[in-house]
Parts: C-alpha cells; sequence; structure tokens
C-alpha cells in the first residue's frame, strides 16, 4: 500500500487509476474511490480475471475477451 500512496501523490491529477486485473483487491479500490478515482481493472485475460475485477468494485475493465467478459457481467449482475 505504501508504493501506492507514493504513486498516487505523484500522480496528484489523474482521474482514473489502472489496476492490474491479476492484482486488484476489493481494498484497492476502496481506498482508489475515497481518493476521489475511477477504478479500470486492465488486462483481464480469463473469467477469473473479469470477476475478480468485478467482484473487487472496479468501474471498468479492459479485455480482449469480450465474450467471456460480456457473459460473467451478465451472471454478475444476476447475482446481485
Amino acid at each position: 500500500m505504501h508504493a501506492m500512496s507514493s504513486a498516487l501523490r505523484r500522480h496528484r491529477g489523474a482521474d482514473v487509476v489502472h489496476v492490474t486485473a491479476r492484482c486488484i483487491t476489493p481494498r484497492i479500490v476502496e481506498r482508489l474511490h475515497r481518493l476521489g478515482k475511477v477504478v479500470h481493472g486492465n488486462d483481464a485475460i480469463d473469467m477469473d480475471d473479469v470477476q475478480r475485477v468485478l467482484s473487487a468494485g472496479a468501474d471498468r475493465l479492459s479485455t480482449n475477451e469480450v465474450a467471456t467478459a460480456v457473459v460473467t457481467c451478465a451472471q454478475h449482475s444476476v447475482g446481485r
């Protein structure tokens, strides 16, 4: 977390923070949201990554597996 704090201090003007899908956690997302940042889950490469990004509460995600992401997002929405 200390490294993230240092990085955020250097980039105070940033509105969106990209967090690698493999590393994203609810704690990271909550902290970034408290700082007023939009959180983008970056490089979700499979269904587990997409689910992790969604479960962490990220605002956006990017993936090359669009069909998988669409199905996973739909399933995630139904489960809420």
